[in-house]
């Protein structure tokens, strides 16, 4: 059976948000609204997730995606080459 996979980018939306970390990984009824993302996602059968962001954030956003996936994870300047390998999966 073939997995389906999902290219998260969470963007350095904070300028515009005016917030101090960025709107994916703040809460909505209780969870990060990336965890809420995750969780559709998987439920669709997704079982392998790239996951780009700000280096900062990345340990936070890894632990919104459900245990028991394959999640490749990097800094959103150095995602082209991590990416394409993802892809070719």
């Amino acid at each position: 059976m073939e997995s389906k996979s999902a290219v998260i980018v969470i963007p350095n939306d904070q300028a515009r948000t005016g917030r101090k970390r960025p709107l994916f990984l703040h809460p909505v009824l209780g969870a990060p609204l990336l965890t809420w993302l995750a969780n559709a996602l998987t439920m669709q059968g997704v079982t392998r997730y790239f996951l780009v962001c700000q280096e900062r954030y990345l340990s936070e956003a890894r632990q919104c995606l459900p245990e028991g996936c394959d999640i490749y994870a990097c800094a959103d300047r150095e995602a082209g080459d991590p990416l394409h390998v993802f892809l070719s999966c």
